[in-house]
């Protein structure tokens, strides 16, 4: 999000390409964007305090549209129009279920009205990836910043890797120095309970539910 708003990107483009001292068209800053953020889980919470941090307005979506912590509010799946086109990014943090699988279709992006750009941190079939592309050519989307893609890895001949408004990362948004010190305690917490009485302490996951 800030590479877009303060011009890194389009500075990397003049950089690559035309090799030109140009400034972008405009610069901003994330205060007083609107961030709408599906999912409302803990990758969901902790993007949305950072994003409160840098003065934006977060909206979660999630099953029932039920509060969760450090979002100004909250719409169920069903209720997301008003934001869609009031959103000026859009982040998917969503695990891959049944109900997820091209949630991000062409519905959903004629919707928009703000040509957002669309985040995908969550799983890449969340995102049908042709009315991705149509959006873009549309202007119904700015841009696409993909971690995850379908399918993943892209085809080295894919249309994707030619778009100068899409960037794609290797699945790497989950990547952090010193992981498995980080993760290990919770693996700990868990296996001593679950030794204890077949429970867990955190991170449960519900089969069923897919999350």
């Amino acid at each position: 999000m800030l590479s877009v708003v303060r011009g890194y990107h389009a500075a990397w483009l003049n950089q690559r390409g035309a090799r030109q001292w140009a400034l972008p068209m405009t610069t901003s800053t994330l205060t007083g964007q609107q961030l709408l953020i599906y999912g409302t889980g803990q990758i969901g919470q902790s993007l949305a305090a950072k994003a409160s941090a840098l003065g934006m307005h977060v909206i979660g979506v999630n099953t029932t549209g039920h509060p969760a912590d450090h979002f100004h509010e909250t719409v169920a799946f069903t209720a997301t129009a008003d934001a869609l086109a009031t959103a000026n990014f859009i982040v998917n943090a969503l695990p891959l279920t049944p109900t997820t699988h091209h949630l991000f279709s062409t519905e959903l992006f004629q919707q928009t009205k703000q040509q957002p750009m669309l985040i995908n941190i969550g799983r890449g079939p969340a995102v049908d990836t042709t009315a991705l592309m149509t959006a873009l050519d549309h202007h119904q989307l700015s841009m696409a910043a993909l971690d995850v893609t379908e399918p993943e890895p892209l085809p080295t001949d894919h249309p994707l890797w030619q778009r100068d408004d899409v960037l794609i990362t290797p699945h790497i948004s989950g990547q952090i120095a010193h992981f498995r010190a980080t993760v290990f305690p919770i693996f700990a917490a868990n296996f001593a309970q679950f030794v204890k009485d077949g429970t867990l302490v955190r991170n449960q996951v519900d089969l069923n539910r897919g999350y």
